[in-house]
């Protein structure tokens, strides 16, 4: 059992300890909050990819993501495809070379 000299510190450890426990915990549920929505986007933006190589009927060989953009290049048929995740409906670009 941890014997503390001054009996004043007691009422004042147990308040500091149950605040700190409850930030920990607050924090937490925000980082597992952010990682499930930043997983939904990357979801959203994989599916929004693969539909456009499907329906343009791509064989890509290099892609790249930047911040809220995505470039993809077919090196068989010369096309380079973009796609703007950052408004709220995406926007695709397919740019023959």
């Amino acid at each position: 059992m941890l014997r503390l000299k001054t009996p004043f510190m007691v009422p004042t450890l147990l308040p500091a300890l149950v605040i700190l426990g409850i930030v920990i915990l607050v924090v937490m549920l925000f980082s597992m909050v952010h990682k499930k929505t930043q997983n939904k986007k990357r979801l959203r933006q994989k599916v929004v990819f693969a539909d456009c190589v499907w329906k343009n009927k791509l064989a890509i060989s290099e892609s790249e993501t930047i911040n809220n953009y995505l470039l993809a290049a077919d090196k068989l048929n010369f096309i380079l495809l973009y796609i703007s995740f950052s408004g709220i409906k995406e926007v695709v670009h397919v740019i023959d070379l």
